[in-house]
């Protein structure tokens, strides 16, 4: 072999050695991203779960909650129907004594009419002949 071939070889050889270094190190470097991408997805999974964690626990006690005022609210519908017809047997129960209070007063007004006209019938003087009553 000619000194031209062997220097072509070395030459190519080391062109080879350049490219499987650059393709080496491009490879390193992809691998270092792909490493620290995937901590960072772990790192961002595990806070999620977290915050899932945290979000199903108040949810649950969101709910209970909800249970409770549903039942709290169950109970003031029942208390309010029950005042309302209390308030509504008083008032027609006053309506009553009241139209009862009209009657009696009516009643009670008749009668001291006809006890006054009596007893101003009773102290009248007697009519004479011919005078007009």
């Amino acid at each position: 072999m000619s000194q031209i071939g062997v220097t072509t070889r070395v030459a190519q050889g080391v062109r080879q050695r350049t490219l499987l270094a650059d393709i080496i190190d491009k490879t390193t470097a992809n691998i270092k991203r792909t490493e620290d991408d995937t901590k960072l997805a772990n790192d961002e999974i595990a806070f999620r779960q977290g915050e899932k964690t945290d979000l199903q626990s108040d949810l649950s006690r969101f709910q209970g909650e909800l249970k409770t005022i549903a039942g709290y609210q169950g109970t003031l519908g029942k208390v309010y129907q029950e005042v309302r017809e209390s308030l509504k047997a008083t008032f027609l129960a006053a309506k009553q004594r009241a139209t009862e209070l009209t009657v009696l007063q009516g009643k009670a007004a008749e009668e001291i009419n006809q006890r006054t006209a009596a007893a101003q019938a009773a102290s009248a003087p007697p009519l004479r002949a011919g005078q007009a009553p």
